[in-house]
């Protein structure tokens, strides 16, 4: 059997779930319930989906799609660092949108933060996420 190894960090949840906006906040959860942020399986590291949450939970760049996908790639880079990797060792990305007219934006943070990096990827459009300010989502994969 494979060795696992999760990933938490010090990041605050995001605590805001305005009343009637669905979705699931850390108050929600039962005190006994830790999310991991990533999980390392040999050499492959998954990291769960992150959002635009800083490290108090407040949502940076509210209606806009630059600001979070740069806050989105932060806290990609921060949990990789945890497992031993960096966003250079990435293989694939899955981006949920809230709006995908809007990629363009997405596409510049990922070039400021990935230069050069080749990987396969994913980007669909949902019809909600998880707070109403939150207009991405981002899961990845590296190898190490």
């Amino acid at each position: 059997m494979a060795d696992k190894q999760f990933f938490f960090t010090d990041r605050a949840w995001g605590q805001s779930n305005p009343e009637g906006a669905g979705g699931w906040s850390a108050a929600d959860a039962d005190e006994e319930i830790r999310f991991a942020q990533a999980v390392r399986i040999d050499d492959v590291i998954y990291v769960a989906g992150q959002v635009a949450w800083d490290k108090n939970g407040d949502i940076v760049g509210k209606g806009d799609l630059l600001a979070q996908s740069r806050q989105v790639f932060k806290n990609i880079a921060e949990i990789l660092e945890l497992a031993g990797a960096s966003l250079n060792d990435i293989v694939r990305l899955t981006q949920y949108f809230m709006d995908i007219s809007d990629i363009h934006a997405y596409r510049q943070a990922r070039r400021e933060a990935m230069p050069g990096v080749a990987c396969i990827t994913l980007g669909v459009q949902v019809a909600r996420m998880t707070h109403p300010d939150l207009l991405l989502e981002i899961e990845a994969m590296a190898v190490v």
